[in-house]
């Protein structure tokens, strides 16, 4: 089993402590996870990435994630939540903790699934109503006329 190093530190800890749900056997392994040792109160995404020719060796990258900047950002105006999901967990701008995917509001039409990875996004935006269209078509017949 793989053993890692702590950042500004001796510790040295077994990766199934810091980080139980990682499967170091796979090649490449993606979690999410609440309260990891060093990351008290945060939910994170833990990528693991094997050395191809050892199979107790590797990379592990912690990544804390903020996705609210993303929804205060001009290009995205139109996004009014985002959730990414791995597995059954997602993180997401509703709640500053995990949760389950199967509470995550539907709209399969915005996910977006990455080739390759066992990831996918969620971007949640308002629908326009026939309401909507219709007050918008009036607007724009009226400012033709």
């Amino acid at each position: 089993m793989p053993i890692v190093l702590l950042p500004a530190s001796d510790l040295m800890l077994p990766l199934k402590i810091l980080y139980p749900e990682i499967n170091w056997n796979q090649h490449l392994d993606f979690k999410l996870q609440q309260d990891t040792p060093t990351m008290l109160g945060k939910p994170i995404v833990a990528v693991w990435l094997r050395q191809p020719d050892r199979l107790d060796t590797g990379i592990l990258a912690k990544l804390d994630i903020d996705l609210v900047p993303l929804l205060i950002t001009p290009c995205y105006a139109q996004i009014s939540d985002i959730a990414i999901m791995i597995d059954d967990s997602a993180l997401t701008t509703f709640t500053t903790n995990l949760m389950p995917v199967n509470q995550l509001p539907h709209q399969e039409d915005d996910r977006l699934n990455i080739n390759g990875l066992p990831l996918s996004i969620m971007l949640y935006n308002e629908k326009l109503t026939p309401e909507d269209i219709s007050l918008t078509l009036l607007g724009v017949a009226r400012y033709y006329h």
